[in-house]
């Protein structure tokens, strides 16, 4: 069994609580630190189980999704919402300024395959 390790500290934690609070669930890993005389635990926060609620309203046009760490595919997740904003940016004709983000963002994923390529050489 692969040890379950905690995104939030690094620590293997023992097991996974789901919290229902209003109109979300949430999820923390939970680590027993001590057992004697009295079991204690700590609790770390990972964020929603599916999708944070509010924050998401607050970014409608990028639509990324945002999600808890327990969610490992986050990155390419927002990745991807961030490719199909761009994608329609350019649809709308938006102006040199968005197109300029377009070719920082060209320039930031062209350095890590740089980086990849010299990690495989």
């Amino acid at each position: 069994m692969a040890k379950r390790i905690c995104p939030r500290c690094g620590q293997p934690y023992n097991w996974l609580e789901v919290h229902k609070r209003a109109s979300n669930n949430y999820v923390y890993a939970v680590h027993v630190v001590a057992t004697k005389p009295k079991r204690k635990v700590v609790k770390h926060y990972l964020g929603p189980l599916e999708r944070y609620i509010y924050v998401n309203k607050m970014h409608p046009r990028e639509n990324l999704g945002l999600t808890g760490m327990i969610n490992e595919d986050r990155a390419i997740m927002y990745l991807e919402a961030l490719i199909e904003y761009f994608n329609r940016v350019l649809e709308e004709g938006r102006g040199v300024a968005d197109r300029e983000k377009i070719r920082r963002v060209r320039r930031l994923v062209e350095e890590l395959l740089m980086e990849v390529e010299l990690l495989d050489a």
